[in-house]
C-alpha cells in the first residue's frame, strides 16, 4: 500500500514536470506536491502511519514489542490517498 502511494506521488510530480527525489518518504513527497499546488493537503500523521505500517511489517525490530497494526485503518488511508492521487492523474489518461 505504501509503495502504491509512493509511486502515485512520484507520477503526479512527473506529470507536473517537477524533479522526483529518490525517497520513500511519503511526507516528503506530499510536501513537494503541496509546494507545487497549495490545494494539495495530506495529514502528516496519516502519511507517517502508512509509512510506519509498511516498515514495521517488513522489518520488525526484535527488541521492540510487536506493534498491532490496524490493517483496516491503514487500508482506508491508502484507499483515500490513492483515489485523490488518481483523480489528479486523471487528466493524463
Amino acid at each position: 500500500m505504501q509503495q502504491c502511494i509512493e509511486k502515485l506521488f512520484k507520477a503526479e510530480l512527473m506529470r507536473l514536470k517537477l524533479p522526483v527525489p529518490k525517497t520513500h518518504n511519503l511526507r516528503e513527497l506530499s510536501d513537494l506536491l503541496h509546494q507545487a499546488d497549495d490545494r494539495w493537503i495530506a495529514e502528516t500523521m496519516t502519511l507517517n502511519r502508512l509509512s510506519l505500517a509498511a516498515v514495521d511489517f517488513r522489518y520488525p525490530d526484535p527488541s521492540e514489542p510487536e506493534l498491532e497494526i490496524d490493517l483496516e485503518f491503514i487500508l482506508q488511508i491508502a484507499s483515500e490517498l490513492r483515489k485523490l492521487l488518481l483523480d489528479r492523474l486523471g487528466s493524463c489518461r
